[in-house]
Formats: C-alpha cells, structure tokens, sequence
C-alpha cells in the first residue's frame, strides 16, 4: 500500500535530485511558508554542491496559505501522504497523526530547512534498517507528490503511503514505518466510511410484472467500503414486509455506485404503498443509511373507462361507448372478467370478456331513456377493481327539434316554363352534436301549401346535408306562390313573386236594363312564375244579371298578356252605378258602370240666344239636345222664339250622345222674348228682353244643378204651392218635362227671393280657352243668385250678389271641372272666384 500526501503534481523517482523548501529567509517570522516556487521546479543540486542537509541555494518563498496548507494529509486520488497545499478536495479529517498529534512541515531549530513534525516540535523520521535514511526526516519538495525522504547527495529516496490495512505511514517502496519517537505516523480514518443511500426512481406496476427501483450509494470518507450489506425491503401502509432481499456492495473514497433491486410482484403486493432500501455496515467505523420511496403497485385486473356518449334525445337511447384495459399478469393467462353498465345506480347490463395480460378491448352499452330522467343520467361501468362514472345530459324532444335547421340555397324558378321540373336545392344541418353522431328527421316538401314529397334527411356530425327536391308542373298548374321544406324544427321558406295586373279595357258605360253590358279585360303577367290562372269576372250585385259570374281559364308566362271580354244580360233589378269586378288568384280590379232604363231619353242640355245685343243682326237659337236613356232612340225635336217654332228636326241618338241645333230669326223689337227647345221627353223656356239677350242666357250645369227639390221646394214657398209629394211624383214619371218646367220658373223664383246688395262676387277665368261657367249665391236654403254666363279667356266678371246674411255659400261650377263651394259670413263684403286647370279657387278678397 502505498501513502501519499494529497495534492496535484508530477510524481518522480527515487533518485532524483530535487530543491528542497529551506523556510523563510531569516527576516521572516512566518513558521509555515509553502516549499514550491509557483509551481515551478528548482534545478537539481549535485552532490559536490550540497550535503544532505544543506539548504538550497537562493530559495523562492512561496505566499503564506492557509493552516491546512502546511498540514500532512491524505487524499482521494490514492494513498500518498501529501502537504495540503497540493490537494483541491481534501477528505474530511485529512491529517494525519502521531501520538495524537497532526503532523505539519515547519521549521525546526535542528535543520536548517522545514520538515514534519508534529505541532510540538517533535520531527516524523524513517524507523528503516538502512543506514542511509533510517532516521532521515520528511521534507518538502517542489513536485508531486511533495513530501519526501532526501537521502544522499540530496536525492528523492522514497515518498509516503498509508497502509489501508493499519492506517501506519510507512515509505512507499521499503515499507518502512514513518515515527515520531516511539509513536508510528498514522491517519485515524484509515477504516472510516460514511454511506449514505438515494432511492432515484421507482416504476409504476401492475400485479404480475417486475418492479424496479434504481438507488445510488455514495461514500464521502477516503477509506473504501467493501462487502457491505444493502437489504431491499416491500412494505405496506402498517410497515409490514411483503418482500426483502439483500445484496453487498462496494463503494471507494469519494465514490458513488448506481445499483437496482427487482421484484417479480404476486398477487396482493397492490396492498405495497413503499420501498426500503437500507445499508449496514459489517466490517469499517462509520454508520450506514437508510432510504424509502412511494410505490404504486396496481391490483392485478381490468380498467375500464367509459370514452364516449351520445347526448339522447328524451326516449331515444343513451349510448356508451367503454374501452377495456388488463392489467397486471396475476393470475397468468387469459382470464374472464365481467363488466358492467349502470344508470342512476341501478344495473342496466353485465357482459363477461376473455382477457390476456396486457390486452384490451372495447364495448357499447345501451340504455332506453324516457322522460323521467330528465334533465341528465349517472352512467356508470364497473369491472372488480375498476370504476369509472360521468353524467350525461339530456335533450328535450323540442330542445332537439330546435336544433334542427333547414335552408332552401336555390331554385331554377327563372327558367321553368308552363311545363318543366322545378327544382329546389336546400341545405341541412344541426345546431350542436347530434344525438348520435347523426340524426334522421322527416323533411316534407310543400308547394303552396300542398305537400308534393315526404322525405327522411339524415345528418352527420360534423358536415350539413344537401337534398334536392323537384317537382314536375304542367300546364295547368297555377302559378307557384311559395315553397316550404317543412322539418319538425326549423322551415325553410321561399316566396316567389306572382303578380297579376288586371284592367277593364273596354265597357259598356251606360248600359240599359233588360239589354246586354260588354266588357273586356285585360290580364298581364308581371311575376316570377308562370302557370294556369282562372279570371272572374262578375257583377258584384248578383241579381244584376242573369250570368252574374263569368270564368275564364288563362296560361301565361312572366312578361305575357291576354285579353278576355264577357258579356252580361242585365235584369231588372240592375242598379243604377253598377259594380264590376275582375279577379285572379292575386288581383282584383274592380269598374263602375252607370245603368239606365232600356229607353231613350232626349233632354234639352242647353239653349241660348246670340245676337240680342246688335240690332243689326239676326238673333239666333242655340240649343244641344242629349239622349240620357239608355237606348238608342229617334225624336222630332223644335227650337222656338217668342212662342213659335223656328227649327223642327228628326234627330237619332245613342245613350250620352248629344246634338246641337241652331235657328235664326229676324231682329227684334226691343221688349220680352220666350225661347227654348222642346223634346217629347223634355222642355227648357227661358225669357229676356231684348236689349238683355246677349248676357242673360241660363245654362244648366251638370257640375253644380240647381237641385230639383230644392226648386219644388222656393216654388212652394214662393207661389203658395203645398204639393210637393205630387210635385216629385210627377218628376219621377216625366224628369225631362218636370225639369223643363222647373227652368222656366227659375228666374220668377229668383225675383220673389231678397237679395240684399252687401257684397260682391268677382269671377276671373285663368283657363286657356272661354268657359260656360254658372255662379250661386245661397243663403241658408234659399238661393238669392245664380247664374249662367260665357267667360273669355282672361276675362273679369263683377256681380253685387252677396247677401245681407250671417253666413252664405258661394259656388260655382264649369262644364269640365269639378264644381267647387265655400261658406262666408256677414263680415265678408268681396269674394273672388278664380277658375284654374287645376280646379275652382273660392275665397275672400
């Protein structure tokens, strides 16, 4: 065995010539200075030059260091004993010592240079046989290791060792015992270890496979543990041992060994929750150590854990899917194990599986569900060692029928004709996670709300669903309004544009009763759909006609038009404004149609004289005649002045249609003048006097009449007449002569009706052409002016008419605008009356 002191350097061989530490110069009073130079190596002094003993010449010192520097200790690398100076990592308790003394390299009284010694002062020497170094002492060199024994000629003769076996520091090449007196140099830890053991890992296991635990034993002492005993315990939770083996081991100074313990695990060794590994020591000073570690050692069995469920719908089926995993190899070989399936901890289902160690399979319980478990269910499997559990919600049927959503993408509706297939593509899909990874669910195809297909559409998780639905159409479909894909949630709708427009082009107007009304409509299609329509046409009063209802079949395409005339055979019972009505599946268009008796009626529409005012000329007598029945008819008609006739004409006329006839007659003397028209149904008489004719003419209006009964009514008042009933009675078997009359009593009535003089009435025409225009003045029901004129183009009329009255009524009429009327009271002294194309314009001025 060889000793050394620690440190780092180059060893070298006895023999060699070396510099010696001769101590600090003779100014320094430091008692342990270093023996090297830097590091560096001094020359080697031939024995001609220096004795033994001699010191070397002009020695470095080296920096004072710590106290551990100067002490002989013993390192890791091997047995040397070396000065501390040279060591980086010393052992604990490196030095070493003699009669309990630690030895240090110092100066001595005795040489003239440092060597060992204890810290008494006594100096470590060779006990050696051999006279050239038997009581030689230690000294230090510049190399490594650095302590020494200097022989002759001032050579290396050996280095220090220590012997592992006793601890003694003997020369490394004779052996021989290094002493101070009669006390041997030895290190006391020479038999020293201090173990200390580290679990580092632990497997996870399963009954039946091999558990490992890897552990690490390290010695931090210089001495080197050998055939020490390492036991390997199992234990449960109450410290039982369910499994122990030993071993030894081996560990060297500064050293650390990995080492595994395996065990073959049996059945029950899941109960293990922890390992032991524990080092004793059987034949060196110092203690062992112990470490534990958890262990998990799974129950030899099956797992089982449920992986995927449906979300049922409320009746339908919950579906579990479970994967099945063995575990453990106890007891060996393929193995059944039963499985099974609750919900809300009732068992629903058991099924037994065949096992070998290690494998696994799968299975997918069922389970009916119904309202009752509503809103979720505990869905629960179970093997002998394993339990797995999770709560499953549920969809209410109308939870699940609102996830259904359905949208109509396209029509081919802008090429369909009469005939042709009309296809609609429409898309399906599910607001969520279907119930089973897909859901079936009826889809009805609807064409205006009759239902053309009855379909089941199915989707799957995740992608929508694409259908398309066709319907074949003929010509004698209508036109298509709507579609509806109808689906127990959402409908997908579209609307098409089907519009008819509808006018009375050509009618009857006024038609007679007991004849025939002819009218022709026309019909236009204007939407998107083509298809077969039926148009009405009818009288709304339904015992206007004997055919009151007329329907026509019509095709048409978008953009087409047509045109249909009927005919009615009017009753009796015909009104006199008689609705028309024409309708299609969309439309409706209504006319107007006034109805008169099947006879004619010739009325005398208008007389007036021209020529009164100029005694040069003739006067004459204009009148227009009108047929207001509602046939056709032939009349001899007379126009006369001052009693006589002057003009006699057969006339023919359609209903409305008018004629107008003229006369002449010589100038007459100034005076008073009848003239008028005559018909067999009508008589109009009007009288002037002459030098009055060319501005007192009276018109009849048709825009503002002087009401019959309202003048029955002044006639009454005026003439002491009480027959009124007769009076209108008489009016309805003979309007025309009953209005005649009326005209000429019109200006008598006038003059016996107090008109006061409060007020003017100004009449100015804007329109672009001479107007017949009739101006009334009424006050209450009394009409106190009216009357008839020709007004020029631009032309003013004044009238002193308005009445001393706390309110009147101002109108006035024109033969083609509609006539207009406005109430004033007894502060108004000028109204003005302005006639417009736009319409009649009455106010104060």
């Amino acid at each position: 065995m060889f000793v050394f002191l620690v440190g780092f350097g180059t060893s070298f061989a006895a023999g060699a010539s070396v510099g010696i530490d001769p101590g600090p110069s003779s100014d320094d009073d430091h008692s342990h200075a270093l023996s090297a130079t830097d590091g560096h190596h001094s020359p080697s002094i031939g024995a001609e030059e220096r004795t033994t003993h001699e010191a070397v010449a002009s020695p470095l010192e080296s920096p004072i260091g710590p106290p551990e520097d100067d002490l002989a200790v013993v390192r890791f690398e091997d047995e040397h004993v070396v000065s501390g100076s040279i060591v980086e990592n010393l052992p604990p308790d490196p030095a070493v010592s003699a009669g309990g003394d630690e030895l240090v390299i110092d100066e001595h009284d005795d040489y003239d240079h440092r060597v060992l010694q204890t810290t008494n002062g006594d100096v470590a020497t060779v006990d050696s046989g051999d006279s050239s170094i038997d009581n030689r002492p230690i000294e230090r060199v510049e190399n490594d290791p650095d302590l020494v024994i200097v022989g002759e000629n001032n050579t290396v003769r050996d280095e220090l060792e220590i012997d592992r076996g006793d601890g003694i520091v003997r020369t490394a090449g004779s052996g021989d015992p290094i002493v101070v007196g009669d006390d041997p140099v030895t290190y006391s830890k020479h038999n020293t270890v201090d173990l200390d053991v580290n679990i580092t890992d632990v497997t996870d296991v399963e009954e039946g496979e091999t558990l490992a635990v890897d552990a690490e034993v390290s010695n931090s002492m210089w001495a080197h543990a050998s055939g020490e005993t390492i036991t390997f315990r199992l234990l449960d939770s109450s410290g039982n041992v369910r499994a122990t083996s030993e071993d030894t081991i081996s560990v060297d100074g500064n050293d650390r060994t990995p080492l595994t313990f395996f065990h073959e695990t049996k059945t029950g060794d899941y109960l293990a929750d922890e390992v032991e590994v524990e080092l004793s020591l059987d034949d060196h000073d110092g203690s062992g150590d112990v470490d534990t570690a958890d262990v998990d050692i799974g129950a030899a069995g099956v797992a089982v854990a449920i992986t995927d469920t449906n979300r049922p719908v409320e009746g339908g089926d919950l579906i579990v899917d479970v994967e099945i995993d063995r575990y453990g190899a106890e007891p060996p070989g393929e193995q059944r194990y039963p499985i099974s399936f609750f919900v809300d901890g009732e068992e629903q289902e058991t099924q037994v599986r065949s096992l070998s160690p290690g494998s696994s399979t799968t299975e997918t319980f069922r389970y009916e569900t119904d309202g009752d478990d509503l809103p979720e269910v505990e869905a629960m499997v179970t093997s002998r060692t394993d339990t797995h559990t999770v709560d499953v919600p549920l969809l209410t049927r109308e939870e699940h029928e609102n996830n259904i959503e359905a949208t109509i993408t396209e029509t081919n509706v802008d090429q369909l004709n009469l005939t042709g297939e009309l296809e609609v593509d429409a898309t399906f899909d599910y607001d969520g996670e279907t119930p089973t990874g897909q859901t079936t669910f009826p889809a009805n195809f609807t064409i205006d709300g009759t239902v053309e297909e009855q379909r089941n559409v199915t989707v799957t998780d995740p992608s929508p669903t694409n259908e398309t639905f066709v319907f074949d159409r003929n010509e004698t479909d209508p036109p298509i309004q709507d579609v509806v894909i109808a689906t127990p949630g959402e409908n997908a709708t579209v609307v098409f544009d089907r519009r008819t427009d509808l006018e009375f082009v050509d009618v009857t107007d006024p038609a007679a009763r007991n004849d025939t009304l002819e009218t022709t409509v026309s019909v236009e299609d204007v939407g998107e759909t083509p298809g077969q329509d039926t148009l009405t046409i009818e009288t709304v009063n339904p015992v206007a006609a004997d055919n009151a209802t007329r329907n026509r079949t019509i095709s048409l395409e978008g953009g087409e038009s047509t045109t249909e005339t009927v005919a009615f055979d009017l009753t009796d019972d015909a009104p006199p404004r008689l609705e028309l009505r024409a309708s299609t599946g969309d439309a409706a268009e209504t006319r107007t149609v006034e109805v008169r008796d099947n006879v004619p009626v010739f009325a005398v529409e208008d007389v007036r004289i021209e020529g009164a005012d100029d005694p040069d000329s003739e006067i004459g007598v204009i009148g227009t005649l009108v047929n207001e029945g509602g046939a056709t008819g032939t009349q001899t008609v007379e126009l006369t002045f001052d009693g006589d006739p002057i003009r006699t004409q057969e006339l023919t006329l359609e209903p409305d249609e008018s004629e107008t006839l003229s006369a002449g007659v010589p100038t007459a003397d100034p005076g008073t003048y009848a003239y008028g028209a005559t018909t067999a149904d009508d008589t109009y008489s009007d009288t002037t006097t002459a030098d009055e004719m060319a501005s007192d003419s009276s018109l009849s209006l048709p825009s503002l009449p002087v009401g019959l009964t309202g003048i029955v009514a002044v006639l009454a008042s005026v003439l002491g007449l009480v027959a009124i009933g007769a009076g209108a009675l008489k009016y309805r078997e003979n309007p025309a002569a009953v209005r005649a009359q009326v005209r000429q009593l019109r200006n008598t009535v006038l003059e016996a009706v107090p008109v006061g003089e409060s007020g003017t009435v100004v009449v100015r025409n804007d329109l672009p052409r001479a107007s017949l225009v009739r101006v009334r003045v009424k006050s209450g029901n009394d009409v106190v002016f009216i009357e008839d004129f020709e007004i020029a183009e631009n032309e003013r009329r004044t009238f002193e008419c308005l009445p001393d009255a706390d309110r009147f009524e101002v109108g006035a009429g024109v033969d083609d605008i509609t006539s207009h009327e406005e109430t004033f009271g007894e502060e108004t002294d000028t109204v003005g009356v302005l006639l417009q194309p736009e319409g009649i314009t009455i106010r104060e001025l």
